[in-house]
């Protein structure tokens, strides 16, 4: 095997510039098409479960169900930015061709995630029986009162483990290989709509629906763990030994901006269903998440797309290629806004037919709630094709800045606007907090920051940049 890895090495080192770009645009590529497709089964599965969830369920149990579903992304920050902060370090190794310092920097990883995923076990286990969560949600029902408990005690048990094994994907995203996981996630929508069925067939309560539909994809992540680095990638399978204090450090100087800029963008995106809850109750959100998710589809599939690019932009700067830089960065954000754009006009004009066919009479859609939608969508894409680039230059402490004054102002505007207008006024909220504060920085940072990285010697690049970039600490 030591041959084999050395071979490798041998004919990476001595791949052309050309190679390399082809190499990596050919691995984006099928992290694209595979993640397209985990993305069609997921929505597919997701469009299944909304339906069977809603008859099922009824009105009340099913905006909470929709409640605890988005608690997954508003707690996406869990892992304090490590998961984010090792695809950086593992992309960067890559791009040296440190076989030894990607393992440290994957052992390292996996001690501080596997702490994190006991620490949040002790919290839930402890506080199961002190945080009442049923007078918070307003609800209603004594049996939506009885379920809210264990419903959310289990997604918390089920979360942690998540937490611990989200280093598999990561890993695979740094070494341009997430197309490997993208396959392993279809496999864990799949068997969490089977175990949903199941659940509902045995005429289960929510707490079984959430373990079934959140547990299933859990065991498709093990599998995958267990077969990349028992025969994809066996030189990288992490051991507690191997664990660094250096490498830790590496990861915590990203993980500490990482974490930041996701608690803001948690807060920022993530908060909508939690704040009609608490404003108008459970009902309001079933009626706002469904259209919302639709549109979502715009800037899921643009992400999808885009996202990729992440690790690919870090291994071309590692290596210098910064033609290749500046011309993806271009390309995918022209590209960006002309696909939402044309998926936005869509959507609007088929959203209220979609929606009537799709759950009948149960959901009534606005045109300003659809137009709101339409437009963050498209410039929610576009911005994640520019956090690509920013991410995989590790450009990350201008990120934090803005993105906290966003959440900051977008929490105020949404509770203000729901509170006045409805949760129909939710997006417009979104879409004018970012415009201000994200948007308008955005012109000038990124055009400084590709000047200064795409028009000097890599090697300079960091003392050049200054401030906008973080300092590289070797593995």
């Amino acid at each position: 095997m030591g041959a084999l890895v050395n071979d490798s090495l041998f004919r990476a080192h001595r791949m052309t510039s050309n190679q390399r770009a082809s190499k990596r645009q050919r691995n984006a590529a099928y992290t694209a098409i595979a993640s397209v497709l985990a993305r069609m089964i997921g929505v597919a599965t997701t469009l299944v479960t909304i339906r069977i969830a809603l008859s099922y369920l009824g009105s009340e149990r099913f905006g909470l169900w929709m409640t605890i579903s988005s608690l997954q992304m508003f707690l996406a920050f869990a892992d304090f930015g490590i998961g984010n902060g090792l695809l950086n370090a593992v992309a960067e190794a890559s791009g040296r061709d440190d076989v030894r310092a990607m393992r440290r920097y994957i052992s390292s990883g996996m001690l501080l995630l596997g702490s994190i995923s006991i620490v949040i076990l002790t919290i839930t286990i402890g506080g199961y029986r002190y945080f009442q969560l049923g007078p918070f949600l307003q609800l209603r029902s004594a049996l939506a009162l009885s379920e809210i408990q264990p419903a959310v005690a289990i997604f918390a048990v089920c979360f942690a483990f998540d937490v611990c094994l989200g280093l598999i994907q990561r890993v695979q995203l740094g070494l341009q290989l997430g197309f490997l996981s993208n396959l392993w996630q279809i496999a864990g929508s799949v068997l969490g709509l089977l175990g949903l069925l199941l659940a509902i067939h045995l005429r289960q309560g929510l707490p079984a629906l959430v373990l079934a539909f959140c547990g299933a994809p859990l065991l498709a992540k093990l599998v995958n763990g267990i077969w990349f680095f028992g025969k994809v990638r066996p030189e990288l399978i992490p051991a507690f030994k191997l664990a660094s204090w250096s490498a830790m450090r590496r990861l915590g100087q990203l993980a500490c901006l990482f974490f930041v800029l996701q608690v803001a963008v948690a807060l920022a995106y993530q908060s909508d269903n939690l704040i009609i809850a608490h404003i108008e109750g459970p009902e309001a959100v079933a009626q706002y998440s469904v259209p919302q998710k639709l549109f979502a589809l715009i800037s899921i599939g643009i992400m999808t797309l885009v996202g990729p690019l992440w690790p690919a932009y870090g291994e071309a700067i590692a290596r210098g290629d910064r033609r290749w830089v500046k011309t993806t960065l271009v390309r995918s954000s022209l590209g960006a806004f002309c696909l939402a754009s044309l998926a936005a006009v869509f959507m609007f004009l088929l959203a209220p037919q979609l929606i009537h066919r799709w759950l009948g009479n149960s959901i009534h859609v606005d045109t300003v709630l659809l137009a709101g939608l339409a437009c963050w969508a498209v410039v929610d894409s576009v911005g994640n094709s520019i956090a690509m680039f920013l991410n995989g230059a590790s450009v990350i402490r201008p990120q934090v800045i803005i993105a906290a004054a966003f959440a900051i102002c977008a929490l105020a505007a949404k509770i203000g606007f729901v509170q006045r207008w409805g949760a129909d006024a939710m997006p417009w909220a979104t879409l004018l907090a970012y415009l201000s504060l994200t948007a308008l920085p955005y012109l000038f940072i990124v055009p400084r920051v590709t000047t200064r990285l795409c028009g000097t010697r890599v090697e300079d690049a960091q003392s050049e940049i200054g401030p906008y970039c973080e300092p590289t600490i070797a593995g």
